[in-house]
């Protein structure tokens, strides 16, 4: 769903990849954003007791980082304009 919303509302523009291509690029940006989310999350839950304490913190924290790499793939790699 936020392959289609993004590809049809958020960047819209004239297509560089075909569908496949497109999707294949998208699965793997979001992994990689996935990924970092994740470990900036395990690191703060294990290096800080105050995120022990409070996980939204950690929560937070990947979030942003993981936002950060899955805007940036998908704007200049992803929907990448020709």
């Amino acid at each position: 769903a936020t392959w289609i919303f993004n590809r049809h509302y958020t960047f819209n523009t004239e297509r560089r990849y075909s569908l496949r291509g497109e999707w294949a690029r998208y699965l793997l940006a979001m992994a990689a954003g996935f990924s970092l989310n994740f470990s900036v999350y395990s690191f703060f839950v294990y290096h800080y007791a105050m995120v022990q304490r409070i996980p939204a913190l950690g929560v937070a924290a990947g979030s942003v980082a993981g936002l950060v790499i899955n805007f940036a793939a998908s704007r200049y790699w992803v929907f990448r304009r020709r």
